[in-house]
């Protein structure tokens, strides 16, 4: 039923290759930022969640710590 539906609409055949079309461009421009995007930028994305120094606040506290502020 679907098929014939699909079959008599003018101009269909047209979107399978338009999205095939955008599909691979997007994909090509992607690994294209990649390849010139800075080595130096993807190495500091790599380290973000390692790295204390980050700008990152760290909230994950141990009792301890919160017991000695509570006192001073």
């Amino acid at each position: 039923m679907y098929k014939d539906v699909l079959r008599a609409i003018e101009g269909i055949d047209i979107f399978p290759v338009i999205s095939l079309i955008l599909f691979f461009s997007f994909f090509i421009g992607l690994i294209y930022y990649v390849m010139k995007t800075d080595k130096e930028k993807w190495d500091r994305a790599a380290q973000l969640p390692l790295n204390s120094e980050a700008g990152v606040l760290d909230t994950h506290r141990s009792n301890d710590e919160t017991s000695i502020d509570s006192k001073n």
